[in-house]
């Protein structure tokens, strides 16, 4: 469950800008094998720039930060996390954004993703992903990154999978039908893993440097399972996924 929790919130914090943009983008989809790759939008309005249909993207990763080429514009999104990083083949369709500067909201209707030439051998299928935030406005200096998720963690989001296949080659881990709703760091989720469903409730808290989620509930039905989830969940414990019931630290940097 580790891979699916932390790329559920990459592929958040990578579609973001340095303050909410105010835009709406339409299919944007397209194909990427490292390091380059080609996408089409049927729309393309961002921040005053409109392009007319068919849109032809370029896209470009170069140390770490990825570049969008539409005729003479170019769109930079720098400090990709480390997950994104290391899939080396990308195909994606069905990317819409709607943004007018306060509220922010994401669609994305498919995605399949794999790097091949590193140890871990990592692949990722996830279908219809949602995501809706806040922009709530801070005088903090924060990077794009961190003004999303302090929004969308501390204050009000929400997110919906309709189901995500990820893992190593042999040790694939499928969830589904997943929802999460915060609100002022308020935490109600529920899902479906290894034909279960949960549903549960606790807290989130977004700190800059990771994101701590803390379990008080997890029930199955009428029955509490907890005790099994977070069971699950320190078999999945690594440098990037602290486990401690009740809770579980997801650490952002590199």
């Amino acid at each position: 469950m580790k891979k699916i929790m932390i790329f559920a919130l990459v592929v958040c914090s990578t579609s973001v800008f340095a303050e909410f943009p105010v835009g709406n983008i339409s299919d944007f989809s397209g194909s990427y094998l490292s390091p380059s790759g080609k996408a089409t939008a049927s729309k393309w309005e961002y921040n005053g720039l409109n392009y007319s249909d068919p849109v032809e993207i370029e896209v470009e990763e170069q140390a770490g930060s990825l570049y969008l080429s539409i005729d003479n514009d170019e769109f930079e999104f720098d400090q990709l996390p480390k997950q994104l990083e290391e899939l080396e083949s990308i195909n994606w369709s069905g990317f819409n954004l709607n943004s007018n500067g306060q509220v922010f909201q994401i669609q994305l209707g498919l995605l399949k993703g794999r790097s091949f030439s590193s140890s871990d051998d990592m692949s990722i299928d996830l279908n219809k992903l949602n995501v809706k935030c806040e922009h709530i406005f801070s005088s903090e200096e924060r990077t794009a990154s961190e003004e999303f998720l302090d929004s969308c963690l501390n204050h009000s989001g929400s997110l919906s999978i309709d189901s995500v296949v990820a893992g190593k080659s042999g040790k694939m881990q499928s969830v589904s039908n997943i929802d999460f709703k915060i609100n002022k760091n308020a935490l109600n989720f529920s899902l479906k893993a290894k034909g279960i469903k949960l549903k549960g409730s606790g807290e989130i808290y977004y700190n800059g440097d990771s994101i701590k989620v803390k379990i008080n509930k997890a029930k199955a039905g009428m029955f509490s399972v907890k005790g099994r989830l977070f069971k699950e969940l320190k078999k999945q414990e690594s440098d990037k996924l602290i486990v401690n019931n009740p809770w579980v630290e997801i650490i952002l940097s590199k």
